[in-house]
């Protein structure tokens, strides 16, 4: 996976500057329909098609996959999946010392939603009252 190393400073404190690892995309893939229809992202379904608990891991595992070795992943009405980076920053003094190995501590990622996804409309939704919260089927 791709990182450029990025001089940011403290909000809070503009004397803090570190330098910290920021994910560098090799390119974007986007879901897409072939001409017969079957959705593409580096394959097809043409096994899965109508079983949609199967596509959709299916899925989850090519977007992981692909995540991995570097790819932003747009899945158009779904939205767009990018790496984040959960990294110690490196004091600026000693710029050499800096290692994306040793840094980046944890990499998660971090989903945009598509304009459909945004935001739910208000208007098709009933809010009701409950007396308890319910958690899993059991009452909180």
């Amino acid at each position: 996976m791709h990182c450029v190393k990025v001089l940011t400073t403290n909000p809070r404190n503009p004397e803090d500057k570190r330098y910290f690892a920021k994910f560098q995309s090799i390119g974007t893939l986007k879901l897409e329909s072939d001409r017969a229809g079957n959705v593409v992202l580096g394959a097809k379904f043409e096994d899965h098609r109508g079983h949609l608990i199967e596509v959709a891991d299916y899925l989850a595992n090519r977007v992981k996959d692909l995540l991995e070795h570097g790819y932003e992943v747009d899945l158009g009405s779904l939205g767009k999946f990018s790496p984040s980076f959960h990294c110690e920053g490196q004091d600026v003094d000693a710029p050499y010392l800096f290692d994306p190995n040793r840094q980046i501590k944890k990499v998660t990622v971090r989903w945009t939603p598509s304009r459909l996804l945004r935001t739910l409309d208000k208007s098709r939704i009933h809010f009701k009252v409950v007396s308890k919260r319910k958690i899993d089927g059991q009452e909180d």
